[in-house]
Order: C-alpha cells, then structure tokens, then sequence
C-alpha cells in the first residue's frame, strides 16, 4: 500500500524561496530540475529560509535516493544548529527519520521519530510534533502494532485539527485508513480514504497528494472484489503518477494492475505490470515493495505450476523480507513457498517454510492489542490462518507417511525429531511471544505516560511563571502605593509650613497697617487656619493601615515600650522615607530623627549594630 505522508514546510517568503515552493509542490522532478531547484536553494540568502529548502530537496530524494536525501538532510540540520534555528534542526531530525523508515530500517525510523516529539514539545513546536506523531505511526504500522499506530495517527490529527492544516488532516485520515487497511476492515479503511480525498480535492484539484491516495482507494477497490472499479481507479492514477514524474507511485499502481490481471487469468498482462514495478522498485531502492512484487510474481508461476520459477521468486522475497523484518511478506511468501517445496518433493524444506509461516503469521495476529483493534472480524481471519496452519501440516504430515512405504525407518525417525524439534520450538516461541507482548503493552504504557509527563510539566510552568508574574506586580503594587503615600505626606507636609508662614508674616504686619486694612487681614488669617491641615499624622495612618493592615498592632504586640512618636517614625521607614524626610514632616532635625532611632533599638532590645531599617522593612 502506498502509505502517503503529506508534510508541510515552512519557507520564509523571499523570491527564491517563493520559487523553491512552487517547484516543490511538483511530486517528481527530472534530472536537470532538481539541478535548477539546488541552485536555487544554494543561492537563497536568508540562513533559515536556505534550511527549509535543504529539507524540500530531501523530501524530493527521500523515495528515490536515500544517501542523496540524507546528504540535504544533514546540511538543513548542521545550518539549522548553527544559526540557533530549532524548528529547522527539529525538521532536520524527522526527515532523517522518514528516510530511514522508507528504506525499510523501521525500528531506526521510530527512535527518530521519537526524539522529533520530545525536542519539538521542548519547544513548542505543534507542527513538528504533529510530524513526528505522524511519523511514529506509520514506523508502528510498518511493525504490525496496529493498536500503537492508531493512537499516533490520532493525536497528530488532533493537533492538525488545532492548527487547521487541512494538508496534514488529510494524510491522517489516509494513513488511519491504511491501519485499518492492514487489519483487512476494507469498509473502514475506505471510509477514511474517502475522506482524505475529498478535502484534497476540496484544496486543490490538482493537490500534488491526491495521485497516491487514489491509488490507495484503488488498491481497497481490489481487495473488496470490485475488479473493473480498482482498475478503472488505478489506471487513473497511475497517469497521473506519470504525469507527476512519481516513480515510487507509478510503481504501485503497476504492482496492483499486476495483481488485478492475475485474479483476473490474464497472466501475460499480470507479468508485464510486476515487472515492471519490480524494475521501478530496484531502481529507487524500496526494497520492502521489492518483496512484494516478487511474491506477486512466484504466484503467477505456481497457477502455471511452473514450480521450479516459483520457488526462486518466493525464495528472493524470503531473503528481502528477512532482512526487512517485514512479518507481512515473511507470511505470505513462506506459506507459499511451503507448498511449492512440497509439490517439488522437498519435504524437510516444506515443513521448515511452514514453521516460519506459523511463526509470522502468529507475530502479525496473535497478541492481545491485535485482538482488540481487529475486533471479531480479525478473530476469524485469524483462526482461518490457524485452520490453514493445520492444513497444511496435515498435507505434510500425508506426504511424509507415503514417503514411510519406501523408507519407513528413515521416515520414522525423521518424524519423530521433527515433532519433538517442533514442540520444543512452539514452547520457545509462545513463551518469547508472551514477554514481546507484555513488554510492547509496557512499552506502550510508558510512552502515554511520558506524554502525559510532559504535558503536565509544561502546565506546571505556566502555572509557576503566572504565580511569580502576579507576585512581582504585587509587589510593584505595594511598592508604587508606599510612594504615592510618601509623596502625598510630603507635600501635605510642605502646605502646611506654607501656609503657617504666611499666617505668621500676616501677624507681624498687624502693628504696621492701617486700621482700615486691619478687618482684611484678619479675615485672611482666618482663612489659612481654615486650611492648615492639623490632622496630616491621622491621614497617613488611614491610608497606610490600608496598604500595611497589621504593622502598628504588630509593633505594639512584639515591642509594647514604644510610644506614639515612635510608632510614627517606624511608619515613616517603612514606607522608604529617609532621615531628611522623617525630619521635614515631624518638625525636627535629622540629627533628632537619629537620636529617636537610637532611643527605639534600646527599647526593642536591638544592640548599636543592628540596622533598624533593615528591621522594619522585613515586618
């Protein structure tokens, strides 16, 4: 299946990066294009800019030429960590992922993967982490955790969602139906594939996306029966994966053309379209398709019962999926092999192929989180591989009893270490069954945990910045309103000196005016006392109360001795009032403000050397 992974980038919006955007959108490219497009981003000035198009051209590479893909990777990531770029080295990281997951290294691809996630929520890249859940999905499908790969494709397309990337929410619809596409629950995967195709084409109907997806739709067409739709579908997409220059789609289109003739008997036709996406495929280096093609190929050589071809073609396909640790091909092609090493009569050589059946077939389908995604139609596709397990034996077992006629002791003794060999193996392997399978459920546990971790940590640190944000402003509060009140008394101070200077210049006029001007000066007398402020000290302790509601009784608690003077001064300090202040609004000398402080430490039992002000700003 060609499991599509729509990725945007990020391109700042200068005019060769604008150009770069533009060819990117383009699915394949020819020699002399992707030429033009590097030089395009070597010559791009801007350092971030120039990055994001190191990871376009590799996105080009990554199907067709790996080391060419990771040669741009690693320039994007290197330019990226020099510049203190982080999305870009985040970028950098999943593509060297998506490379190594193309190439069939999935286990390799899944810890890329990983680290994609962590560095971008350590950043808050949302779209980084949406590509690097995205990613860690299909690296669980390619693996056959079907439950993990699920949940992945589901919280990327969650954050999707958030980010309204239309582009992005379609590959997860795609790629959540593939999951449900390998499970064999065809209506569902076609429900999500419908999906995905309808917001392309709501997009675009030109989106550079929409040629692989409809092959997928192709491919379901096929495994439901409907023969004429799936090859009217993937005809359609394969000229549109031509037109595209996409080898890798072109490839599977032909490999499923291939196929449909073969149900279909026509052979001739069958073979021309394996071949060549088996060509296409060797060409690229998709080396998991390779065994895939293969199969499809010894499969049409056993329906001619041209064993001998067959058995090369299964063979070659064993060898690749091996390598590959790809359970599926392992399956498929060990299972047929079993029956064309027995047609041969290579009886040892059946039996060995059908143990690695049962061995594949039990890894892909036997496990507990298989069960619950697969629900009961996967409980009855398994137990019909199970039934053809035991067919399949008993074939076997029937050849060798007519094999004991010529060579019974031979035979016998041949089964009787064959069926002690087997039962030592089933108990080996159903015990190594049963730690993956706990290990991948504590495997998976951990990971939701450490997701959860994460998100709570973030949460935790907001809430701690809010808490020190409103402590500061408190504190600037109380800081602007111990001022405010300082300043009011100062200048309430500062009238009334004012103002009682002017009542005594007035009085010593009196004597040296007329009688006439007399009655006027009196009534301006009387019109400064009027406005004297002789409650100024029970102002100030209005508002202060107001900002410090517990000083005076606090102070009269711990240091009962104190008088009301004193009291008045330790108010004055802590408000930030220095000596000359204290002195201006009390009517004394600096000098006398000192002797009080000196007087007040006596009584509160502090010796010379402490710092009253110290004191009382820490009440």
């Amino acid at each position: 299946m060609n499991q599509l992974k729509i990725t945007s980038y990020r391109f700042y919006l200068s005019l060769t990066a604008l150009l770069l955007v533009s060819i990117l959108r383009l699915s394949g490219q020819s020699a002399s294009e992707v030429d033009s497009l590097i030089a395009v981003a070597e010559a791009i000035e801007d350092p971030r800019a120039k990055a994001d198009s190191y990871i376009g051209i590799a996105n080009i590479f990554r199907k067709a030429d790996a080391d060419r893909a990771r040669h741009f990777t690693n320039k994007a990531g290197e330019l990226a960590k020099q510049i203190g770029y982080e999305e870009g080295v985040v970028d950098a990281i999943y593509m060297d992922a998506a490379i190594s997951l193309i190439s069939g290294q999935a286990e390799l691809a899944a810890k890329g993967y990983r680290e994609t996630i962590a560095e971008a929520r350590r950043i808050g890249y949302k779209k980084g982490e949406a590509n690097g859940l995205n990613g860690l999905g299909g690296a669980s499908d390619f693996m056959g955790d079907y439950v993990g790969a699920l949940e992945y494709f589901l919280l990327a397309l969650e954050i999707n969602k958030e980010l309204n990337d239309l582009d992005a929410m379609a590959s997860q619809y795609n790629n959540i139906g593939l999951v449900y596409y390998s499970q064999n629950l065809y209506p569902e995967a076609i429900e999500y594939i419908e999906q995905s195709l309808a917001i392309l084409r709501q997009l675009d109907d030109n989106h550079r996306a929409i040629p692989g997806i409809t092959s997928n739709l192709g491919e379901l067409y096929l495994q439901i029966g409907q023969y004429e739709l799936a090859e009217n579908t993937l005809n359609n997409a394969l000229t549109l994966h031509i037109n595209n220059n996409d080898r890798f789609g072109e490839a599977g289109d032909c490999r499923n053309l291939g196929e449909i003739n073969r149900l279909k008997g026509d052979r001739s036709e069958a073979l021309k379209h394996y071949q060549k996406a088996l060509n296409i495929y060797q060409e690229i280096g998709a080396e998991k398709f390779q065994a895939e093609v293969l199969i499809g190929i010894g499969q049409l050589y056993v329906e001619s019962k041209e064993w001998r071809k067959a058995r090369t073609y299964f063979v070659e396909a064993l060898t690749i999926a091996r390598a590959l640790r790809h359970m599926v091909s392992i399956r498929d092609a060990s299972r047929l092999l079993s029956l064309v090493e027995e047609e041969l009569g290579n009886l040892s050589a059946a039996l060995a192929a059908q143990k690695e059946f049962k061995q594949a077939a039990d890894s892909i389908l036997n496990t507990e989180q298989t069960r619950k995604l697969t629900r009961q139609e996967a409980e009855y596709a398994f137990q019909k591989e199970r039934d053809s397990v035991e067919f399949e034996r008993q074939k076997a077992e029937l050849a060798y009893q007519q094999s004991l006629q010529k060579q019974q002791w031979i035979g016998f003794a041949i089964a009787t270490v064959a069926f002690f060999l087997g039962v030592i193996a089933l108990i080996s392997y159903r015990s190594s069954q049963s730690r993956k399978r706990k290990n991948l459920q504590l495997r998976h546990k951990n990971e939701i945990i450490s997701i959860k971790n994460d998100e709570l940590v973030s949460k935790n640190s907001e809430i701690s910045a809010l808490r020190e944000t409103e402590k500061q402003l408190a504190e600037e509060t109380l800081e602007l309103k111990e001022r405010e009140l300082t300043t009011v008394t100062m200048l309430s101070h500062e009238k009334n000196n004012i103002l009682q200077q002017l009542s005594d210049q007035i009085g010593g006029l009196t004597n040296k005016v007329d009688d006439e001007v007399l009655p006027e000066l009196t009534e301006i007398k009387q019109t400064i006392k009027a406005n004297l402020n002789e409650e100024s000290w029970s102002m100030f302790m209005y508002q202060f109360e107001k900002v410090h509601p517990s000083f005076f009784n606090g102070l009269k608690k711990n240091y009962p001795s104190l008088t009301q003077n004193d009291l008045r001064i330790c108010a004055y300090i802590k408000v930030g009032m220095e000596n000359k202040e204290i002195a201006s609004v009390s009517n004394i000398t600096p000098a006398g403000v000192k002797k009080s402080i000196n007087r007040m430490k006596k009584k509160m039992g502090f010796t010379a050397e402490v710092d009253l002000r110290e004191v009382i700003m820490g009440l």
